[in-house]
């Protein structure tokens, strides 16, 4: 049976386009939230242990994508800085770390 309205080969491929961004947009958006919480995790912990109370840590890159090197700011001496990121270095899933 023939399509009553068919559409243009263009808009079929400009909708499949479309789609498919939006899918892997969310499922950027889903691994992205689980690899932050797997990753957060020993950052607390070594950050505890060292007495960092005000640390923060961000995974993200200045364009937005989400990655397993860890940038870190907050108040520390620069001696507990740096083993903090030893320590963080040293870490199962984590490509690197800096302090900001």
């Amino acid at each position: 049976m023939a399509d009553r309205h068919p559409l243009p080969a263009w808009a079929k491929l400009a909708t499949g386009v479309l789609v498919t961004g939006l899918i892997a947009a969310g499922a950027h958006r889903w691994h992205a939230q689980a690899i932050l919480a797997k990753l957060g995790r020993p950052v607390v912990a070594v950050l505890v242990v060292h007495g960092v109370t005000d640390g923060r840590a961000s995974w993200t890159t200045p364009g937005g994508w989400t990655w397993r090197r860890v940038h870190l700011a907050g108040s520390a001496a620069p001696e507990t800085r740096a083993a903090v990121l030893a320590d963080l270095r040293r870490t199962p899933g984590i490509a690197g770390a800096d302090w900001q």
